[in-house]
């Protein structure tokens, strides 16, 4: 192991000695991490091929427009009745009958889904604010990112979950519902501009994290994401007005 490395560990644990419990390590290795070897710690990032993902999707769907072959394939499959037809399926299903039949389990899901909608939304918009340089304008963008954005995964993974289940209860109302495939083009969008964002101006972020203004291109991204996913909430909210 590194002899630097077990020095600073070590000053590290004689650091701590004087507090009262190890709760502020993780803050005091950072700043030894900063101020004494002048970098700072490991930050949340996207892998550097992450940038492909929204390439294959665009390729995919350019592919799809200019070759008749991939477009009459992909338009069988995607046969508006033919997708009925499964959602209709789906819905008689007993796993989807049972959750839509249930006096508690149902809400519980709701619940759920709107509870961890918040808990994702609200560290993301924080990020995004930031980014734009409203809030949080005195701590560095990788010090807010690394604050907020576990908990926005964390509140991701319940979102899907739960928006699984429910989907499943009524997939057929679901799919009848324009604001339903609103509000699923705009997630998609969302998650393109979050991994455009990573794996592009956010791999240089030691160049501007400590920059006012931002990049612009930062901004645009900060911009782009207040929108999406205020949008996003008002097509969650509208799809209720369209289930009878």
């Amino acid at each position: 192991m590194n002899p630097a490395r077990n020095r600073l560990d070590q000053l590290i644990d004689e650091g701590l000695a004087s507090y009262a419990n190890a709760a502020p390590r993780w803050g005091l290795e950072t700043r030894v991490l900063r101020n004494v070897l002048g970098k700072d710690s490991a930050a949340y990032r996207f892998p550097r091929w992450a940038w492909a993902i929204p390439a294959l999707v665009i390729g995919f769907a350019l592919g799809i427009a200019v070759a008749p072959p991939i477009r009459t394939m992909f338009s069988a499959a995607l046969n508006p009745s033919l997708i009925g037809e499964w959602c209709a399926r789906l819905e008689a299903s007993s796993l989807s009958t049972r959750i839509r039949e249930s006096e508690l389990f149902w809400w519980y899901i709701e619940g759920g889904h709107l509870m961890a909608l918040a808990v994702m939304l609200g560290p993301a918009l924080m990020l995004d604010l930031r980014l734009i340089g409203v809030l949080w304008t005195g701590d560095p963008v990788s010090k807010v990112e690394k604050r907020f954005l576990p908990i926005t995964i964390t509140g991701f993974g319940v979102v899907v979950a739960t928006g699984l289940l429910l989907f499943i209860s009524e997939p057929v109302k679901c799919y009848e519902s324009p604001y339903f495939r609103i509000k699923m083009c705009l997630i998609l969008i969302a998650g393109l501009n979050a991994l455009v964002f990573h794996s592009t101006i956010d791999r240089r972020r030691d160049e501007w994290n400590t920059t006012l203004p931002t990049p612009r291109s930062a901004r645009v991204a900060g911009v782009l994401g207040l929108l999406i996913w205020t949008a996003v909430i008002f097509a969650g909210r509208y799809m209720a007005y369209t289930f009878s």
